[in-house]
């Protein structure tokens, strides 16, 4: 029973073995090796090991060739094809940087929720064997001859207290063992969110599971507790979509967003390692007969698990937005106010607003 692991993590076991090219290795050969990777710097440093190992001299980028070098010509596609592969069909050192930090963090993450779905059943069985004990000695009471009746009646008179003691908690582990073993909505790892509030799980123990905010700091929250709550689990998501609006003057020409709009697609399409190439630029609605409130609906070739990854795409993709509109002058301008000088001093329409205080 201590072997056992959920659906959800031997599925990621599986993915990581197999979209990763890995062979399959014994526990004892790998705590023979000479070294290990335990930590980011170190998986940095050994995916530059790599390219430098794999790449020819002078050269900037690996390409298939360089795979086929090791590997034979399936293997080599396959593995080729597990890269943010550029428009020109290679793979930069970056990107093969990033792909050995991220197998090593999937690993780390494997490895704490095995270790902790193990804890969790061997306190399981620890219950179990207590009463599996209470249960031997009851039937070896009755095999020696001890009166049933009375038996019955001593044992009645400490259950009924016990289970008005420990029947909450009794119900409560029960709950926590079906969340953690049926319903098993997250790993270790995992980026979620809980009502709204977005959390790294951090450890999943039998009665809590312990997780992490965006300041680093650690939250507790009872299993009893999250199995009545909506759960949302960025990890095991598909490619998620980004959303990202602009407001712009009503009186700009449709020419000129027709321009914007094919601008903005030669960039997509010059990135297709991070973007989809299908994606929307609409307009939501007409406001105030002042400016047009658009968005621009981009899929990534990730979720949103790696937040940092995340959020340096949406700003690379607004920066280059910015440059795009600056350069054909597509921008938003405030309507006119209403300025009213009274006693040396400026005031918009709302009195709590001033503008200035120039004495006149």
């Amino acid at each position: 029973m201590e072997q056992s692991v959920s659906a959800w993590t031997l599925m990621r076991l599986m993915k990581v073995v197999r979209t990763n090219n890995l062979s399959m290795f014994s526990y004892t050969s790998m705590l023979s090796a000479d070294w290990e990777i335990v930590s980011v710097p170190m998986a940095k440093s050994a995916a530059k090991q790599i390219f430098e190992n794999m790449a020819d001299p002078g050269q900037s980028e690996l390409m298939l060739k360089n795979f086929m070098k090791f590997l034979p010509p399936d293997k080599a596609t396959q593995a080729f094809a597990s890269f943010e592969v550029t428009l020109n069909g290679t793979i930069t050192k970056q990107a093969l940087v990033k792909w050995v930090v991220d197998v090593f963090k999937e690993r780390k993450s494997l490895s704490l929720t095995l270790n902790d779905n193990r804890t969790v059943i061997i306190k399981i069985n620890q219950l179990l064997d207590a009463v599996l004990i209470a249960g031997i000695c009851a039937v070896s009471f009755m095999i020696m001859g001890f009166n049933s009746q009375t038996l019955l009646v001593f044992n009645s008179s400490l259950l009924i207290p016990a289970v008005a003691i420990f029947g909450n908690m009794a119900r409560t582990t029960f709950e926590s063992i079906v969340f953690l073993f049926v319903i098993h909505p997250f790993d270790v790892g995992d980026r979620v969110s809980v009502e709204g509030v977005p959390l790294l799980v951090e450890e999943m123990n039998i009665f809590s599971t312990i997780f992490l905010n965006g300041a680093n700091e650690k939250i507790s929250y009872p299993n009893s507790l999250l199995a009545t709550k909506p759960i949302t689990n960025v990890h095991r998501s598909p490619d998620q979509w980004e959303l990202i609006e602009i407001r712009i003057d009503s009186t700009t020409n449709v020419p000129k967003i027709g321009i914007l709009q094919d601008r903005l697609n030669r960039y997509i399409e010059s990135l297709p390692e991070i973007w989809y190439p299908r994606w929307r630029f609409v307009v939501k609605d007409f406001d105030d007969s002042s400016h047009l409130n658009m968005y621009i609906s981009i899929q990534h070739h990730i979720n949103f698990q790696d937040g940092g990854e995340r959020w340096q795409r949406r700003s690379n993709m607004i920066l280059h937005l910015e440059n795009l509109m600056n350069e054909l002058e597509i921008s938003y301008k405030l309507p006119p106010a209403q300025i009213d000088i009274k006693a040396g001093t400026i005031f918009t329409e709302d009195p709590l607003i001033p503008i200035s205080h120039a004495v006149l």
